[in-house]
């Protein structure tokens, strides 16, 4: 078994909450991630693992809400919850706002692990693309964001760690 973990932060506007965020980022995904998700679930569906619902551009932020591969678990202006798990692995994801030095922070927070061999190499393959889809994902759903020009100058561009 393998088990897997990082955390992305973008620039979000002052006063979004945790709800706000996982809306924009789970709406927004760009048009390049279909797909890539489409040939993923075309290859791994041979070896056992799920693969996404008909999508949907507006998610369903609610417990027991879906969007994309995620079920909602805990929905909250804090901290949004959701994840899945098929016969080889399971993930979870957290959508939570920090704040530092008056600035907002959009956080993403992802967890894996494998339940079998399978999903083990699985993961191992893609954890590295995984962690580069995601810093691209967040800067191409925040691209539309209307920043309120008093909390957050159009000269500061929202930044991905």
């Amino acid at each position: 078994m393998v088990a897997y973990a990082d955390r992305h932060e973008i620039r979000v506007p002052a006063g979004w909450t945790a709800i706000d965020f996982a809306g924009q980022v789970l709406g927004r995904a760009p048009r390049w991630l279909t797909g890539l998700v489409d040939l993923r679930d075309k290859i791994v569906s041979r070896f056992g693992f799920a693969t996404q619902p008909g999508r949907s551009r507006t998610p369903d932020i609610a417990v027991g809400g879906t969007a994309g591969p995620f079920i909602f678990s805990d929905v909250t202006s804090a901290a949004v919850r959701g994840g899945n798990s098929d016969s080889r692995i399971v993930f979870g994801s957290t959508f939570r706002i920090d704040k530092r030095a008056g600035l907002s922070y959009g956080v993403l927070e992802t967890e894996t692990h494998s339940k079998d061999r399978v999903g083990a190499v699985y993961l191992t393959l893609i954890w590295p693309v995984h962690r580069l889809l995601m810093a691209g994902v967040l800067r191409s759903s925040m691209s539309d964001v209307h920043w309120d020009a008093s909390k957050a100058p159009l000269s500061q561009s929202p930044r991905h760690n």
